[in-house]
């Protein structure tokens, strides 16, 4: 596995509050809290990615781990995929070469994701996956052994059902929400409160606007959000800056596209194309900078898909501005 993809991403503040409330009832048994905490940690983590980022419908209500009895006697950390069944979730320290995999977990899985959390519960990495336990030693997994994630997403796509449109985001991202600091999903704020931003000149408009060179537009409160997408292991970062004028409802939009990982060089043959109605905008990368930009304008309660593309993965998300 290259560890320059591992797949890194925040434990919120939401997360750590599940696996506390789970974990109260045994708050005086040490050892048997610290399981259901992390258990509950790595099944919401995983449920985050496969949601999120994947697009798939899980069940968590179905999943043993979210079972009050189960997980207080069970060591149990499932996430319950429909049509698919149970993916377990395991966790282990930095450092650390096998990941220990209980009783209860050697039978009724669909495969094995395996977690390494930080010391705070602040940050976790996706290390890999494996479909099957070897049957000589199913309680001790070794790391090296593990397969890139892309071997859980053979299992979901392999399912055929209709959820399995892994890269489309169904709901409707409404930018105009963000002023208000109302992130959903799987985004989150870049700014700290509104600041007042000279947004960049956009060079097209839905409906053909064009900004005037010469006018030197002042901008009310602009706010950047970002969301994390994955393409064929590529873990990108997908960021938009938006921008209303201080007068009338025309807003500045900046999208943009990058890595995650500054190590990681965005791929030439990445796509960025951005959509409103029959008008079709590409983006071509950059001679300069790690990223594909495209700038634009629209107008207050205007609707555009932004797809992103890369060898056979597309990923498509629809806004109204």
């Amino acid at each position: 596995m290259n560890s320059e993809l591992y797949l890194t991403f925040p434990i919120t503040a939401d997360i750590r509050d599940r696996a506390a409330q789970f974990a109260e009832p045994v708050r005086h048994d040490r050892k048997k809290y610290d399981r259901i905490y992390r258990n509950t940690i790595a099944v919401g983590l995983m449920h985050y990615y496969v949601s999120q980022f994947l697009g798939i419908a899980t069940d968590l209500a179905q999943s043993e781990s979210w079972d009050l009895a189960s997980r207080l006697v069970l060591d149990v950390a499932d996430l319950w995929i429909p049509n698919i069944g149970s993916i377990e979730c395991r966790t282990v320290e930095p450092g650390e070469s096998v990941c220990l995999i209980p009783t209860e977990a050697w039978e009724n899985r669909r495969g094995y994701a395996v977690l390494e959390l930080n010391s705070d519960y602040t940050a976790g990495k996706v290390l890999g996956f494996t479909p099957a336990l070897n049957p000589q030693q199913p309680g001790v997994l070794p790391l090296n052994t593990l397969q890139s994630i892309d071997a859980l997403l053979d299992i979901l796509e392999a399912s055929e059902t209709p959820s399995l449109q892994a890269t489309i985001q169904t709901s409707i991202t409404k930018l105009g929400n963000w002023l208000q600091g109302e992130f959903n999903g799987a985004w989150q704020s870049l700014s700290e409160g509104f600041q007042q931003l000279a947004a960049p000149q956009p060079e097209v408009a839905f409906n053909f606007r064009r900004s005037p060179s010469s006018e030197a537009s002042p901008y009310r409160s602009a706010v950047q959000g970002q969301r994390t997408l994955i393409l064929k292991q590529l873990p990108l970062a997908l960021i938009v800056h938006y921008s209303p004028e201080a007068e009338g409802d025309r807003i500045q939009l900046s999208i943009k596209v990058c890595p995650t990982d500054d190590r990681i060089s965005i791929p030439p043959d990445l796509q960025l194309i951005v959509s409103s109605g029959e008008t079709v905008l590409k983006a071509a990368q950059r001679d300069i900078g790690n990223y594909v930009e495209k700038q634009l304008r629209g107008t207050s309660g205007e609707q555009f898909k932004v797809q992103v593309r890369w060898r056979d993965a597309e990923f498509t998300e629809e806004f109204e501005i």
